[in-house]
Formats: C-alpha cells, sequence, structure tokens
C-alpha cells in the first residue's frame, strides 16, 4: 500500500513537472517569439498551426485500417505495391507536401 502512495505521488510529479515546462515554453513562445519575426508573421504563424492541427484528421483513418487489416502478417506476405500507393496517399492528403512551404514561404522569410 506505501509503495502505490509513493509511486502515485511521484506520477503526480512527473505530470506537474511536464505541465509547468509546457506552461513555461508556450509563455516564452507566446511573449518572445512575436518581437523576434514581427507581429504580422506571428499571425501567419498561429494561422498556419491552427491548419496544421487539423491535418491529423485528415488521413481519415486510413492508416489506422491498414494496421489493423496487415498488422498480424509477415513482411514477405505484404504487398509492396499496395503500400506503396497507401503511403503516398498519406503523404498527398495529410498535408505533409509542403503545399504550405511553396505557397506561403514568402511570409515567413526574414
Amino acid at each position: 500500500m506505501k509503495s502505490k502512495i509513493i509511486n502515485l505521488i511521484k506520477n503526480f510529479t512527473y505530470i506537474l513537472t511536464a505541465n509547468l515546462i509546457s506552461l513555461l515554453i508556450a509563455t516564452l513562445i507566446v511573449l518572445i517569439v512575436p518581437k523576434l519575426i514581427g507581429v504580422e508573421d506571428y499571425g501567419y504563424w498561429q494561422v498556419y498551426l491552427f491548419y496544421v492541427s487539423y491535418v491529423v484528421f485528415m488521413h481519415f483513418g486510413w492508416s489506422d485500417g491498414i494496421y489493423l487489416r496487415y498488422g498480424g502478417k509477415q513482411y514477405k506476405e505484404l504487398d509492396k505495391r499496395l503500400f506503396f500507393f497507401s503511403i503516398l496517399y498519406t503523404y498527398l492528403f495529410s498535408g505533409n507536401n509542403g503545399y504550405d512551404y511553396f505557397n506561403y514561404g514568402s511570409a515567413f522569410s526574414c
């Protein structure tokens, strides 16, 4: 029983420390980054982060379905061509293809 309480306190300390570090980093970003890059570019940065935060929904469970269907198979049994197109689909439609950089990169240039 005593080890459970010690373990609980230790885990609570980890959570509290992680949250405080996260709060400190977020505060520094909010206060310092606008001074370094300017308010307008910081606004573009925030809009970019807003849209990128929704990228995780753009795969529509594709990779999860692949894992569920082929998770127990050996590497030799997998259809490499199918996985190539699955990875290509994920790359093209999940927003990880650099589209934002090439179209909006000038807003972040110094």
